[in-house]
Parts: C-alpha cells; structure tokens; sequence
C-alpha cells in the first residue's frame, strides 16, 4: 500500500506517510534501503517525524554510531526540543549496555529545560537494576517523587521492585510491589496494559519468594478478566515452578484445560519445565505423553527441556531421540548446544563418549534432513579432542608457573571452546550432491577455523614450556 502511495506522483506524501514507509522499508528490505529512501527525500520535506523515524531504524539495528550522529544533526536542525528523540538514544544506550552514557544525556536534557517523562526515568530506572546499582536506583526514584511534571505509574514501581529483589531487599521490595498493585487497581483504563501488569506482580511476586502473594494477585487477575489468555497461565504455571509449588502448577494446568482457550502447547511446555527443573523427569514424560495421546503436537523446546534433563540424568539414547524429535517438530528449531552437550563427568570436554558422538551426529543435521557429511562430524570431534588436549596442557603449565611464583591462578574449563567448534559445524549441514559450491566453501571456512585452532593449541604450550625451562621452573 506504501510503495503504491509512493508511485502515485499526483498524491503528494505528507511526512507522516514518508516516516511510515521508511519504518516499513527498514523491516522489510533493511537499515541500507532505508537510509537510500530517506537521502531521496528532498531536504525540505525532512521534518522531525521522517528524522525520529530514522532515529528509531538505528536504535531497532542497534547502530550506535548512526544514530549518535544523526541525533546531533537533529540537534542542529532545533528538532531535540522534546523528550522522544532522546528517549530512543537513552533505551539504545541502555540495550547495548552503555549505561555511562546516560546521566550524561540527561544532564544535557536538564541543561535544555527538556522536560523528562515516566519512559525517561524508567529506562534509567532498568539500567540501575542491569548494573545492581540500588543506590542509584533510590536517587532516581526520589528524584521522580520531587518532579511534579511526572507521574509515578505501575511500571516504574515494578523496575524498583525488581531491583530491589535481585539485591536482595526483599522488605524494600515488597513496599514497592503493593504501591505498583495499588496504581493497578486503580485504574481501569488500562487495556491490554492492566493483563500486563498482573502478569508482571505474578512474576516479582514469586521472584520475591511470596507464594501467597502469588495466590492473590491470580485471584484478582481471575475476578477483574471476563476472559484470561493463555499468557496469564504461562505466567503463573511459571511463577508457582519458581516456588516449588508442582500440585499448585498442575491444577492451573487443569484449570486451563477446563475453560477451553484457544490451544497453544506454550502453556503445557511450562509445566513440562516445571516437572524438569524440579527433577520430576518421570512426570514431565507422562505428561508428555498424555499430550501427544489427545492428539497435540509438542513444539520444538518442548523435546528440547526433556533433552536436557535427560542428559542432566545421564541417559543419553533418550536425549538423542528427544533431539531428533526436536528437529522433526520444526524445520527452523536451533538446540541449545551447551546445555545438551556439556558432560558434568567432563569438566574439561576432552573426551567424547559414543553416545555423545550420537548426539553431535544429530546436532549437525539441517532442518531441510540434509546431514553434514561424515567427514566433517570426524574432523570436528577429532580436531575438537586434539586442541582441548593441548590447551590443557597450557593451563597446567600456566597454573605451575603461577605456583612458583605465589601468584593466584584460576583454571578454566575447555568446555566453551568444544561448544565453540561444534556451533561452527552445526551451521554447515549440507548435501554434497547438491549444494558443492556451498559446501566447498563452508569446509574451507571450517577447515581455517580448526587449523588457526590446532597452530595455537600447538604453539601456546611450548612457548610456555621453553619460558619455564628458562625460569628453571620446569625440569630439563
């Protein structure tokens, strides 16, 4: 509809219309497309609408550089004069986790009279909490309390709470959960917004550890919904897992299969992790079973959890087939490596049992059924055994070094570079038969991969050696 507005010459743009399309440029065909669109708008048909949707493609691409620069353009041009434009540079900076840049463009609001807004402070707020900063944390709430132009809402007392929890100040965030209740109880207008914020007091609630408190806040979810989505039993199936409380997350479950909501194998999956994550392996596989009896279709981290509980329980054939189960539920599922190859028995991650081998084979096979040839799955674990032996031998040598000479040294496991070699291979499953050109160059990728590997592996350790023998600390 966009591109036909635009190819109609007689039906001039308005700038709301040329930000639109470039908002819908940027997701369809890219951040490069829609920097061309918007250098094709002549220079005085550019207005703040056009240049704050360009601020808001950079910020979703998380171009840093960009948008900084053209927020100083924007300075130039008088178009900073509010609080949106800055808001986007504030929770991109918070996003990308350059928390040191935001006092700094808040000051500069402060040093213009831009007056700061709930969304201001609530990035601020959050950005407190990613870096466990509670002092911070209470000087911008007291400083939102002194500002008469802002109103507290529900939210902001929810970051404070979350903050609160994570340090530890359960008290403190107990206070701030029922002012954040109060605030949503008062006011009915909320929407789809009031659903959001029950779901966000189950949440803290039981990340608080207030099981009661959980109980509660449903009840009312319960009475203030004619209708509750499957979200709201995600969201409290979740919360009682988080407190232990397995009979109470199997009676929501009930519950929900009694009002009959649209069916989405989402809500089940939650207390399937439920039963893994308490070590009820046996009830999250008749469960499972029940499900796929009535004729329901497990999703893919549905057989993706029960993998890794079964690798957690060390029955590893079960976790192979969960996997291979995985991957014919969806043609896109991508396992999560780590969790389903890491061998507690292993720290180091030099040894490959065979049904690991098992496991790796499965790991390496496309969502299209094409297999990485055998070739590749033997190089990898091969090259992957090789060079965690050699940096092994690095790390004694390190930690002998560091033991003549009184200084602490922590080891570490190897474990993440297996993990390292093997996401490279699990992106290279393709048929030879078909596809050589893209075979032939992922294997050269793979093969410069393991070689620069295997020349550190090598190297490293000798170097130290030698280095050792000199300090006459390893023996001739």
């Amino acid at each position: 509809m966009s591109q036909w507005m635009t190819d109609r010459k007689y039906d001039a743009l308005s700038p709301g219309d040329m930000a639109i399309r470039l908002d819908l440029i940027s997701k369809i065909h890219g951040l490069e497309e829609a920097e061309k669109y918007f250098d094709s708008i002549p220079e005085q048909s550019r207005g703040i609408q056009t240049y704050g949707a360009l601020l808001n493609c950079y910020a979703h691409n998380k171009s840093v550089d960009k948008a900084d620069a053209l927020m100083q353009k924007m300075k130039e041009l008088g178009l900073t004069m509010k609080a949106l434009p800055y808001n986007v540079l504030l929770n991109l900076f918070y996003q990308v986790g350059q928390y040191e840049k935001l006092d700094t463009l808040m000051e500069e609001m402060k040093e213009k009279g831009i007056e700061m807004d709930k969304f201001t402070f609530s990035i601020r707020l959050s950005a407190c909490v990613a870096t466990s900063d509670v002092e911070g944390l209470e000087r911008i709430l007291k400083r939102i309390e002194d500002d008469s132009q802002v109103t507290v809402d529900w939210k902001c007392c929810a970051i404070a709470a979350d903050g609160y929890i994570k340090a530890g100040l359960i008290d403190k965030a107990l206070k701030m959960l029922k002012r954040s209740e109060e605030l949503v109880l008062g006011k009915n207008k909320l929407g789809k917004n009031k659903r959001s914020a029950y779901e966000n007091l189950l949440t803290l609630y039981a990340n608080a550890g207030q099981k009661d408190e959980v109980y509660r806040i449903w009840k009312c979810y319960k009475s203030s919904e004619k209708k509750l989505y499957n979200t709201a039993y995600i969201c409290m199936i979740s919360s009682l897992s988080k407190l232990g409380d397995i009979p109470g997350a199997e009676k929501i479950i009930k519950e929900w299969e009694s009002v009959k909501t649209n069916y989405d194998f989402k809500v089940p999956n939650c207390l399937i992790a439920a039963y893994c994550n308490n070590g009820l392996l046996e009830k999250a596989e008749t469960f499972m079973s029940k499900e796929i009896e009535k004729g329901n279709k497990p999703i893919p981290s549905a057989w993706n959890r029960l993998a890794a509980a079964y690798v957690k329980e060390n029955q590893i054939p079960k976790a192979v087939d969960a996997v291979r189960k995985s991957f014919q539920a969806s043609r896109r599922w991508k396992p999560n490596l780590e969790v389903l190859l890491d061998d507690p028995n292993d720290p180091v991650g030099c040894a490959f049992s065979n049904e690991r081998r098992e496991m790796a084979k499965h790991l390496c096979t496309n969502s299209h059924g094409y297999s990485s040839p055998v070739p590749i799955v033997g190089l990898y674990i091969a090259s992957a055994s090789l060079v965690c032996l050699l940096l092994k031998l690095w790390d004694i040598s390190f930690a002998i070094w560091c033991r003549n000479h009184h200084i602490p040294c922590r080891r570490f496991s190897l474990n993440s570079v297996t993990l390292t070699l093997l996401a490279i291979v699990a992106k290279l499953p393709v048929d030879l038969t078909t596809d050589m050109p893209r075979a032939r160059d992922q294997l050269s990728k793979l093969a410069g991969t393991t070689m620069t590997c295997i020349c550190i592996g090598f190297m490293a350790p000798l170097l130290v050696v030698e280095r050792l023998k000199a300090l006459r600390i390893w023996p001739r």
